[in-house]
């Protein structure tokens, strides 16, 4: 089977974020000992050996849990809104009610159109198109890990509470939540972005305008 080494960012980035903090909060309570590691050799490269591909499939989970959460909670409004409303004003066809139809009659639109165009133009918004949507889905499976982070960073905030650990330990929860706001962010652009450029491209189509 052919394994693409952009998968090993697409899915890796997410699995060893929750594993990273995951090894965080083990050497926090005192689990696991990482300068014992260090200075065996045959140990550390050992580690590293299971954790990269363990990585891999954490975050080929994590990736199908993003979709799983982003199908359940985005109405139809915020999949693509301006993409939505180009469909309806342009009166060429009538929406389906269900809500899971609205979408799938939205995509089926964009691909009439877009199949349509000469081989050119279809090839840059196809690839610009793809583009923009593969960036969206990296940064919103990035934005899952770290939500998943968000209990292991709860339990040390816990402990420190509590007296075990110091406030100054407590570096890593603080940036989970100040990436997590960064990838809000992140997330919001592209799927914006995306929403925009298909938007804007199918009205074009529609009309003629390409």
């Amino acid at each position: 089977m052919n394994f693409d080494s952009k998968y090993l960012i697409r899915w890796g980035l997410p699995g060893w974020v929750c594993i990273l903090y995951f090894i965080y909060y083990l050497f926090m309570i005192d689990k696991l000992n990482l300068s014992d590691m260090s200075k065996n050799a045959s140990s550390l490269i050992g580690s590293f050996i299971v954790v990269f591909p363990l990585g891999v499939i954490v975050g080929y989970l994590v990736y199908q849990m993003y979709f799983i959460l982003l199908w359940i909670t985005s109405t139809n409004e915020l999949r693509n809104i301006k993409t939505l409303n180009v469909i309806k004003e342009s009166n060429l066809t009538r929406l389906p009610e269900k809500r899971d139809e609205v979408y799938y009659h939205t995509e089926y639109m964009w691909h009439k159109y877009l199949v349509m165009q000469e081989e050119y133009k279809m090839n840059y918004i196809s690839d610009r198109y793809r583009h923009l949507l593969t960036k969206k889905h990296e940064a919103g499976s990035l934005l899952t890990a770290l939500v998943f982070s968000m209990p292991i960073s709860g339990a040390l905030v816990t402990r420190c509470i509590w007296g075990e650990l110091s406030t100054f330990d407590m570096y890593m929860p603080v940036l989970n939540v100040v990436l997590i706001l960064y990838m809000i962010r992140t997330y919001l652009y592209y799927h914006r972005n995306v929403d925009y450029f298909v938007a804007g491209f199918l009205k074009d189509m529609i009309k003629n305008k390409i």
